[in-house]
C-alpha cells in the first residue's frame, strides 16, 4: 500500500496531551482515566501542571460556546514545538500566516479567543518538560509503528478511503482516532492502555471512511450523527473479507463503544427503527453483523 505511516510531530503530541485534560460533553473529548493516570505517573510535573491548573476553566469555556469545537483542530496549528514556542509571547491576534502551520485556523480560534489563548499558554508552559518526555517515548512509539504496519497494510486494502491516506501515531490518543484534512492520527500499539496493534488499524479505517462521507446536514450535531453512523455501517461491511484477526479486532472495538446516545440520535433522524437502535445499543458483541445488515 502506498500511504505513509509515521509518528505525529511533537506539537501534535503536545496538543493532544493538552486536550486530554479537558472534561467536556462532546464527541471529540479525549480525556481518559488510563491516560491521565499514566501522565501523572510517567510525566514530570512541569509537563502536566500548567494544563491541570486551568483544565476546569477551559472545560467550562468550551461548554459555553458551540464554536469551541474548533479547538479539536489544535494539533494542526503548529509545525512543531519550536514554532509554538517562537510565537508563544504574542497574542493570537498578532500571529500571521508565517507563524503557524495552519493559517486557516487563526480566524476560527480568534472567535473563541479566551479558550484558545488558555490552551496556547498551557501548551507553551508545558512544552519544555513534555518535549523531553516525548523524546524518551519515541523508541517505544517506533516499536508500536512497526507492530501496526502489517495490520494497517491489510486495512488499507479494504477501502479506497484509507489506501493512500497518511496515518500518524500519537501517544495520548490510546484507543481513539482523529481525522484531519491531510492526515489521520491514531494511538500507539502497546501504549499506556496496552492497545492491541490491530486496533489503530481499525481506527484508521474508520476515520478515513468518516472523512470521506458526503453529508448535507442542518447543523454540526446532525452532521456528526449521520457521518458517524454511515461510517460504522460502511466499515462493518468493508471488514468482511479481512483476516479473522482483524475482524475480531473490529468486533472488539465496536463492543467497547458506548453507542446508546448515537443509536438514539439515529432513531430520531429516522435512519433506523427503534428496535434496530435498541438492539445495536444493547448487544455489543453482535454489532458488526447488525451494522452490516442495516
Amino acid at each position: 500500500m502506498s500511504g505513509a505511516l509515521a509518528l505525529a510531530s511533537d506539537s501534535t503530541q503536545l496538543a493532544l496531551h493538552t486536550l486530554a485534560h479537558l472534561a467536556i460533553d462532546d464527541p471529540g473529548r479525549l480525556d481518559h482515566p488510563a491516560y491521565l493516570a499514566w501522565s501523572k505517573q510517567a510525566l514530570p510535573a512541569d509537563a502536566r501542571e500548567p494544563i491541570e491548573r486551568d483544565a476546569r476553566a477551559m472545560s467550562a469555556l468550551f461548554a459555553q460556546d458551540a464554536r469551541s469545537s474548533i479547538v479539536h483542530a489544535l494539533p494542526e496549528l503548529y509545525r512543531d514545538i519550536a514554532q509554538l514556542r517562537a510565537s508563544a509571547a504574542r497574542d493570537l491576534r498578532e500571529l500571521g500566516p508565517s507563524d503557524v502551520a495552519a493559517p486557516w485556523l487563526l480566524g476560527p480560534l480568534r472567535e473563541v479567543e479566551v479558550l484558545a489563548e488558555l490552551l496556547r499558554s498551557a501548551m507553551a508552559l508545558a512544552a519544555p518538560a513534555f518535549l523531553e518526555a516525548w523524546r524518551a517515548l519515541v523508541p517505544r512509539c517506533e516499536e508500536g509503528l512497526s507492530a501496526l504496519r502489517p495490520h494497517l497494510d491489510e486495512a488499507r486494502a479494504l477501502h479506497p478511503a484509507l489506501c493512500d491516506a497518511r496515518v500518524e501515531l500519537a501517544w495520548p490518543l490510546g484507543g481513539r482516532g482523529r481525522a484531519f484534512a491531510r492526515r489521520i492520527v491514531v494511538g500507539v500499539p502497546h501504549d499506556f492502555a496496552d492497545t492491541d496493534p490491530r486496533t489503530p488499524a481499525i481506527l484508521a479505517l474508520h476515520e478515513a471512511v468518516v472523512r470521506a462521507q458526503p453529508c448535507d446536514a442542518r447543523d454540526s450535531r446532525e452532521h456528526y450523527v449521520r457521518v458517524e453512523w454511515a461510517a460504522l455501517a460502511e466499515v462493518a461491511r468493508a471488514i468482511e473479507p479481512a483476516s479473522a484477526a482483524l475482524r475480531d479486532a473490529h468486533a472488539a472495538w465496536l463492543a467497547s463503544l458506548h453507542l446508546a446516545p448515537l443509536c438514539e440520535a439515529v432513531r430520531e433522524l429516522g435512519l433506523v427503527s427503534a428496535e434496530e437502535a435498541a438492539q445495536i445499543a444493547s448487544e455489543p458483541d453482535d454489532r458488526a453483523r447488525l451494522l452490516r445488515a442495516g
